[in-house]
């Protein structure tokens, strides 16, 4: 047992008054709450049996076999499958003189959904099982740290009242990190290391990655699960994930995983199945928001695993189809060229200019570069030999013809029998940005 254990309040009161009236109890959290060393405090000098299921695989018998009088631990109720061993459990919620305290990782099952409504249990949620301020400032005292009640709050957020990263974080204040947002990521990321390390390994393999290319969104009906996996037995599997941990939880036909396990999840799944791959459900994701007209959600998951080419499609659909008004402000101007339609140019904090792209485009902007070694005379004689006006000198010897009756193979040629050497020339287009650098040069 942990010699600084805290018991949470809530869940302790539960347990005295099921202790008192003889109720059976069924405790469920997530994983590092401390539902069992809750337990193990609560009995230390109580006679009972503890067993754990991963030890009752083929024991059975060392379950009693009639109804004596005994106080009796079960736990990790989350691995159960056998469905002998759920027989002899369901039997045993009817013996009198047994008290039963069964402790899992998820809410009630559903096999077992039976017995509680004809029997009843006292049932420990999670959030019974939050360390809360003064509990946490009671532990932190056992380390030798004090808070202030400010910080404390900061702390349960940070912790969300979870006794391991309780712990962790009294370790880095020990080492003299203060609260505040570095020291959450340092919280969380132990944790989602936790997780990673000592809860899904015990995961059935399957369950796991269908949960890892789930973990792209933050939330999901069975239809969505359906199409990021492509798995035909979503529905099954997401019921065997309510059964296996708290960290999924439904409502209302809408699944959720707590924010850490997403995290952790994530970061597997980008290790196990590979970056591509992970896209590749964020791909299908958003497809199935688009098809919804949930464009936020299919946004942001776009935008979080870089697809960018389809974030320009799903941004000209809503104007298209849509009539939606958007508004992008940003110095990447190639990226503003291939998605609006009309942009306005700022210098200084002041709109200098609001135009049309279909405007810009109109706007003689094909031209024909020269290279050339004499800029002035080649000047003279573009003016006077090949009566072109509409032409702008550059810097490094460039020249810029933007007369559309310009020919390249004739402009060489008169610049030739006129003495002046190209040691280039092509032909070539501004961009927005070229337009962007004129106006602006114009307005400086």
């Amino acid at each position: 047992m942990i010699k600084d254990y805290i018991a949470p309040a809530a869940a302790l009161r539960k347990l005295k008054s099921a202790h008192t009236q003889r109720q059976n109890v069924y405790i469920y959290g997530a994983s590092g709450y401390g539902k069992t060393e809750l337990v193990q405090q609560f009995l230390a000098n109580r006679p009972h049996k503890y067993f754990s299921f991963s030890d009752l695989a083929g024991n059975i018998d060392k379950l009693p076999a009639n109804d004596e009088e005994i106080t009796l631990v079960l736990d990790h109720l989350q691995l159960l499958t056998s469905d002998l061993l759920r027989e002899k459990i369901l039997n045993l919620c009817y013996y009198r003189k047994v008290w039963l305290i069964l402790i899992s990782r998820s809410a009630l099952p559903h096999w077992l959904r039976p017995s509680y409504v004809n029997q009843g249990f006292t049932i420990i949620h999670e959030e019974d099982l939050h360390l809360r301020g003064t509990e946490m400032a009671a532990y932190l005292q056992t380390q030798q740290l004090t808070l202030s009640e400010a910080e404390l709050v900061h702390l349960e957020g940070a912790t969300d009242g979870n006794a391991y990263a309780l712990r962790y974080a009294s370790l880095l204040l020990q080492q003299g990190h203060k609260i505040g947002p570095e020291f959450y990521l340092q919280v969380w990321d132990a944790y989602a290391d936790y997780l990673e390390t000592f809860v899904f390994p015990s995961w059935d393999s399957t369950l796991l990655e269908f949960l890892m290319q789930l973990s792209i969104t933050n939330d999901f009906d069975l239809e969505l699960a359906k199409m990021i996996s492509g798995n035909s037995r979503a529905a099954a599997l997401l019921e065997h994930a309510l059964e296996t941990d708290n960290l999924l939880r439904q409502k209302g036909g809408v699944y959720r995983l707590s924010p850490i396990a997403q995290q952790a999840l994530r970061s597997l799944g980008e290790k196990r199945l590979g970056s591509e791959r992970m896209k590749t459900y964020a791909s299908r994701a958003a497809l199935y928001y688009e098809m919804h007209e949930q464009f936020l959600p299919a946004l942001r998951i776009l935008d979080h695993c870089g697809k960018d080419e389809q974030i320009r499609s799903l941004l000209k659909n809503l104007c298209a189809e849509y009539g939606v008004t958007i508004m992008i402000s940003s110095h990447i101007l190639s990226e503003i060229e291939s998605i609006a339609d009309t942009v306005g140019i700022i210098a200084k904090g002041r709109m200098i200019e609001e135009i049309s792209m279909a405007a810009v485009e109109e706007m003689n902007l094909a031209y024909i570069e020269l290279g050339i070694t004499d800029v002035k005379r080649a000047a003279f004689v573009l003016s006077e030999k090949c009566g072109l006006t509409n032409f702008k000198i550059m810097e490094g010897g460039k020249i810029r013809i933007y007369d559309k009756k310009a020919v390249p193979g004739e402009v060489s040629r008169i610049l030739a029998l006129n003495d002046v050497e190209v040691t280039e020339i092509g032909k070539k287009a501004e961009n927005l940005e070229d337009y962007f650098l004129k106006i602006t040069k114009t307005e400086n």
